[in-house]
């Protein structure tokens, strides 16, 4: 691709979660990160509250953003290092930098573009090498923020700024299927009196719901995820029961000679971050920025967010 004075580049890549590999992985840049003077130096510690954030520059970014500017790694090819968070919605200029640069994702969800290429979702643990003089713009995701460590060497890289990025609309960000006109189905409206029922906690009432659910074309795997749902709203000792109460009764129309379908099994997502893709899911229903995770249960029945733990009461 040609971008600048003719020359063509080596296109931007994205590394999928760093690995062990990761330097040999990864393109160096031009110069040495270290020196062998630099054995000779003492260790720092920056603890957060000693980091002094800063507003990024108005003029290049669309949105407020701020970052950290942390110490030069020293050497004959000294490397400055950034921390920079976006909220929603926030993303930088096209731009290129004349050595090229890291970014590593720290947090969160954003986009990263190269001129010329389509635009990329770029997650937690990813990283981006961007060659010397590559157009690009990189920033958050339209409804969720993104921090990410920028490693850029500190001489002789200057940025030139071009135009305001464009982000495309991003379509569906969460692989959320459409919402239909349509009216709720019999099965469907058979799992609210289930809800109810294993909510208010009345085992015979939920016995009647599952009973009424089976006869509507709902299938056991269906009533149980309508059941486990509902553990983080009312807790592990109801939602435990319902399901007791739905094994006992699909146990005991089997010895009637009922059988009942099973109906597939949950959708096996892989090695997912299921708190930051329910994040994102919540933002794109929503339409609404939502810069941080939203919550985390843990299996001991709390919540916890921003680092803050809060015991969730447990109604018997």
């Amino acid at each position: 691709m040609n971008l600048s004075g003719g020359n063509n580049k080596p296109p931007a890549t994205i590394s999928a979660k760093y690995p062990a590999s990761f330097r040999e992985t990864l393109p160096p840049f031009h110069s040495p990160f270290l020196a062998a003077n630099a054995e000779n130096m003492n260790s720092q510690y920056i603890p957060v509250s000693a980091q002094s954030a800063q507003q990024t520059d108005s003029a290049h970014f669309t949105g407020a953003g701020h970052y950290e500017r942390l110490p030069l790694m020293p050497g004959n090819g000294e490397v400055a290092v950034a921390h920079v968070h976006f909220p929603p919605s926030v993303f930088t200029d096209w731009h290129s930098h004349a050595q090229g640069q890291y970014l590593i994702v720290t947090e969160g969800t954003g986009r990263f573009q190269e001129w010329g290429e389509p635009q990329q979702t770029i997650r937690k643990g990813d990283v981006v090498w961007i060659p010397p003089h590559a157009k690009h713009w990189h920033g958050a995701g339209e409804y969720t923020a993104m921090s990410h460590i920028a490693l850029s060497p500190a001489k002789e890289n200057a940025v030139q700024w071009f135009e305001k990025a464009m982000p495309e609309a991003e379509k569906n960000p969460a692989a959320i299927e459409p919402v239909t006109t349509e009216k709720l189905t019999a099965p469907q409206l058979a799992i609210l009196p289930v809800a109810i029922a294993v909510a208010q906690g009345n085992q015979a009432c939920v016995k009647t719901a599952i009973e009424n659910a089976l006869q509507t074309g709902l299938t056991v795997n269906e009533i149980k995820e309508s059941i486990t749902h509902q553990f983080a709203y009312i807790g592990a000792p109801k939602m435990l029961n319902g399901i007791n109460t739905l094994k006992a009764l699909i146990e005991a129309r089997q010895q009637q000679g009922i059988d009942d379908e099973t109906g597939k099994t949950a959708t096996d997502l892989g090695a997912v971050d299921y708190y930051q893709s329910g994040t994102e899911k919540l933002a794109a229903l929503s339409r609404r920025p939502t810069p941080i995770t939203c919550f985390c249960l843990c299996a001991v029945g709390r919540l916890c967010h921003k680092g803050t733990t809060v015991r969730l009461p447990v109604q018997p």
